[in-house]
């Protein structure tokens, strides 16, 4: 038996859930959404059929029992796509392949547009707007509560941002100060807070 033909008989005999994707909720959660997405998807054996990659197109695939692995890969990806793209965009890239279940293109063609998207643009803009109107003083819970809050949604802006419109650690002091202002003592704590070299995520 072949290394191909194992390759094949091992997917025939692994049982996988559809259930452990998580379904993508809201379009501007998509850059937190999708690396569990991933590591899903890794986890049951499909990273290699939604990898961009030249050395990864199916259309180079010569060996007839790693062309009949992808057509099982490609009906079980696609029953994946239909339980957690639930939204307009990722709906939209579904029927337009849903006449050949084309799943690695409605997956790549569903993170081009994530990608260039303006919503993307427009809801780091609002995620920022809401960063700096959040205060300690017009909260209504605890001081740890607020803290772990503000920084949820530092993390939201920055998953969602291209890399030079994250927010660095200097702002990111910079606007928690503003946020905490009136408790002098923690105000104080985040002062000499310095930096560790990896961004808030």
């Amino acid at each position: 038996m072949s290394a191909e033909e194992k390759q094949l008989n091992a997917w025939n005999r692994k049982k996988r859930s559809k259930e452990s994707f998580e379904v993508l909720l809201v379009d501007s959660m998509y850059y937190r959404w999708l690396p569990e997405f991933l590591s899903e998807l890794a986890v049951q054996g499909l990273e290699d059929i939604v990898d961009k990659s030249p050395i990864k197109d199916p259309n180079g695939i010569t060996n007839p029992f790693l062309i009949e692995l992808y057509v099982q890969q490609s009906k079980y990806l696609w029953t994946v796509l239909l339980r957690v793209f639930k939204k307009p965009l990722g709906k939209s890239c579904i029927s337009d392949n849903r006449k050949t279940s084309n799943a690695r293109g409605a997956f790549l063609s569903h993170s081009d547009h994530q990608e260039s998207s303006p919503a993307q643009l427009f809801s780091t803009t609002q995620q920022l707007t809401l960063i700096t109107t959040l205060t300690l003083s017009t909260h209504t819970g605890t001081r740890v509560e607020f803290i772990s809050n503000w920084f949820e949604n530092v993390c939201l802006l920055n998953d969602n941002a291209d890399t030079d419109d994250q927010l660095g650690f200097i702002l990111t002091r910079s606007l928690i100060l503003s946020a905490v202002a009136t408790d002098v003592d923690l105000a104080n704590s985040v002062k000499f807070v310095t930096p560790t070299g990896h961004r808030v995520r």
